[in-house]
């Protein structure tokens, strides 16, 4: 269900009874990918903390 992207992984931990940290380490160890951050997902971030320095600091 968590490869097929019907439930979180988050959730899978749980009914796991696996603490969050310790599912994604087995998925790691597996080779089963437990995000997607694409470099769409990068610019979006890199533009949010460009955004808060700029409020924080009137200027880059």
């Amino acid at each position: 269900m968590f490869i097929e992207k019907q439930v979180t992984v988050a959730l899978v931990a749980e009914l796991a009874e696996l603490p969050l940290a310790d599912f994604i380490g087995l998925l790691k160890t597996t080779n089963i990918t437990w995000m997607e951050y694409t470099d769409e997902h990068l610019e979006d971030d890199l533009q949010a903390i460009r955004d808060i320095i700029i409020t924080e600091n009137g200027s880059v």
